[in-house]
């Protein structure tokens, strides 16, 4: 349950080595960062930051809690729960896979803002929504608001609640996600509590139990944690 980071170590490290230097801290955006990819001509780094919606970019020799100097961010962008990014040095582009929408998106290696992509690829027409699951273990009912709970592990840690009758292409009704939830990418265990209308979920990577209140939603933090 540390803050996200990004540790730097020199390329001899062995054991019990401290990093060189780590950036980390509410000023830095970083939100389950998914990936990185570094611009050899720079030094710059880009981060898929996943619950940010956002690629941000820092220096080479940044340290501590700063800022991204370059953020890609907004609707405009396309960018839904980016978890892979690659920089393209030879023809100065930024390749971003992006789980929410199931589609890679292409920007200028300069790119800043709201902007949108030079090209875009995908499977299916954009009014097509993806689920974002990748692994799904468990399944519990809510019955005070008639919903489906299904935690979905590895690929995008959330708990989405969909209507009882959803279908094909249904979109949630809720998700508990990002950094605030503590929730791990494994959830194997999981439990709706009905007369105390609460979200029990077991956390093995954090050795942790995690409770939530029966109505949550969003980035919100559970009520109570055995650990």
């Amino acid at each position: 349950f540390e803050p996200p980071s990004i540790e730097v170590f020199g390329t001899e490290a062995n054991g019990n080595t401290a990093p060189q230097h780590i950036i980390q801290g509410p000023k830095t955006q970083l939100d389950w960062p998914g990936a990185m990819s570094i611009d050899a001509d720079t030094g710059d780094l880009y981060v898929a930051n996943d619950m940010g919606q956002s690629i941000i970019v820092f220096h080479g020799t940044d340290q501590g809690d700063v800022a991204p100097f370059r953020v890609i961010k907004g609707p405009t962008t396309h960018l839904s729960y980016p978890a892979g990014v690659f920089v393209d040095t030879k023809n100065k582009e930024i390749w971003v896979s992006n789980i929410g929408n199931s589609s890679a998106t292409v920007y200028p290696i300069n790119a800043n803002g709201d902007v949108a992509p030079l090209r875009m690829i995908r499977g299916a027409d954009e009014n097509k929504q993806s689920l974002r699951f990748g692994k799904t273990e468990a399944l519990a009912y809510d019955s005070k608001r008639d919903q489906l709970l299904v935690p979905n592990c590895v690929m995008h840690p959330q708990i989405a609640g969909f209507a009882r009758t959803a279908g094909i292409n249904s979109a949630p009704v809720r998700a508990i996600e990002g950094q605030k939830t503590l929730i791990s990418r494994t959830m194997h265990g999981f439990y709706y509590d009905g007369p105390h209308d609460e979200i029990v979920v077991m956390s093995p990577l954090a050795q942790a139990i995690l409770v939530f209140r029966g109505g949550a939603s969003g980035e919100e933090a559970p009520i109570r944690v055995i650990q």
